[in-house]
């Protein structure tokens, strides 16, 4: 609907307050299910608030979505994993809903790992949209980490990238390996410097509008 502004003399119908008031406003609701049932015919351009989740969603003409920047899940682990021959699962996060149309951000905190020297240690990002990602689901994302002095902790690596599944379940694992060396590898992980795993919404996918250089 156009953008109106009152003028004096306007008339104030229930038509134009439906469609200029009612439609064109924040609407709260305690929840989805309470929105469904007060909002039977949403339109493109309608913003609702969910006050059980504190979150903002836009209706984009076929569904209610996550604002842009929207936290959509939110793991931390406090303890350490040590790799020692087999890649192992770090931390997962799971049933993230996800729509066609939209990319998704998958990020790290600082990722912490001990590895001798001389080793590379890997830290990879998989997925799965058929259940719980396990170490053998699709790598998003991969970073490796050398070692030059003995039991070095490297620091300052965040993982992040994005991705555009479609609409299903969305499941993301935070994993531990090496890539070199025969040596332990340790992700490290404490209640002050806690391993963080996130999922966003970043917003409707543009497609692939990059240029090489």
């Amino acid at each position: 609907m156009p953008y109106t502004t009152l003028v004096a003399g306007t008339t104030i119908t229930a038509s134009w307050a439906n469609a200029n008031v009612r439609d064109q406003v924040v609407t709260p609701h305690a929840s989805a299910g309470a929105r469904t049932s007060a909002v039977s015919s949403p339109v493109a351009g309608m913003v609702s608030y969910i006050t059980g989740t504190k979150q903002l969603e836009p209706y984009d003409g076929s569904a209610w979505v996550p604002a842009n920047g929207t936290l959509l899940a939110y793991g931390q682990r406090v303890s350490d994993k040590t790799f020692s021959g087999t890649e192992l699962g770090v931390l997962r996060l799971d049933s993230i809903s996800c729509r066609t149309g939209y990319r998704y951000m998958v990020m790290t905190s600082n990722l912490r790992l001990n590895v001798t020297s001389g080793e590379t240690g890997k830290a990879n990002l998989r997925y799965s949209t058929s259940g719980s990602a396990g170490t053998s689901d699709t790598v998003l994302i991969t970073m490796e980490s050398n070692a030059n002095s003995a039991f070095a902790p490297n620091q300052s690596h965040v993982m992040c990238c994005s991705i555009a599944p479609g609409t299903v379940t969305l499941s993301v694992l935070l994993t531990v390996a090496r890539a070199g060396g025969s040596n332990n590898v340790t992700m490290t992980g404490s209640a002050t410097q806690p391993i963080e795993l996130y999922v966003f919404m970043a917003g409707p996918d543009p497609t692939d509008t990059g240029v090489d250089i």
